[in-house]
């Protein structure tokens, strides 16, 4: 199985991993499971870690910075799937119930290159290329 792991997921894997529904450690720890991270999941991260409340703090603290979040996923074994003009023109066979232009950008990622998106964004859960944990 190859799965593209939603935004939500790469965080709750670095961050709080004790979070994983028995679902999610289930296929993720599968032998026959390639994961894949998207730099559009790590462009998000990015941007909202970036930007600030009110107050001044980040409206997305992480316990690691990015370039830590790149090497754990590298040494499990996780592929980086850059975006590719291909992704951005493809047109998705089953359009989103919102308008998140992530959300857009990975689900036509996944639908471009063959993969599942594992999320636990209960928006996506009904679209048939996401397994909802």
């Amino acid at each position: 199985m190859s799965v593209l792991l939603d935004t939500n997921q790469v965080l709750i894997i670095v961050q709080d991993p004790a979070r994983l529904t028995e679902r999610a450690r289930d296929i993720l720890w599968r032998r026959d499971t390639q994961l894949y991270v998207s730099t559009v999941a790590l462009w998000e991260i990015d941007l909202k870690h970036r930007a600030t409340t009110a107050e001044g703090a980040s409206r997305l603290p992480l316990d690691a910075g990015l370039n830590a979040i790149v090497a754990y996923f590298t040494r499990k074994g996780a592929r980086l799937l850059p975006l590719e003009a291909h992704h951005v023109v493809t047109a998705l066979e089953v359009t989103l119930p919102h308008k998140d232009p992530f959300d857009w950008m990975l689900v036509k990622q996944a639908q471009a290159e063959g993969l599942t998106l594992l999320s636990s964004d209960r928006q996506l859960a009904d679209h048939p290329l996401v397994i909802s944990v």
